[in-house]
């Protein structure tokens, strides 16, 4: 399954940014998210500033910023 943080320009919902999350941190990706049950590969999330700050700690990155807001997608099958 591929993680991706998508962001999107508040003012045009125009995507303005990809970034993949390596599939090591499948776990913390979970745990991050609150999930209890697997993920089918179709689904997507808004994340909250605090989800995002997580990933950004998680991942090492800096992302946010507020012209954009962030969503999780998750892609494919495992």
């Amino acid at each position: 399954m591929r993680f991706l943080i998508e962001a999107f320009d508040k003012q045009t919902d125009y995507q303005v940014s990809v970034t993949e999350i390596p599939k090591e941190h499948a776990e913390h990706i979970k745990s991050i998210m609150g999930w209890t049950t697997k993920q089918q590969g179709w689904e997507g999330y808004d994340l909250n500033q605090k989800q995002v700050q997580a990933f950004e700690k998680l991942m090492q990155i800096s992302i946010a910023d507020s012209r954009y807001y962030f969503q999780l997608t998750c892609n494919g099958p495992d």
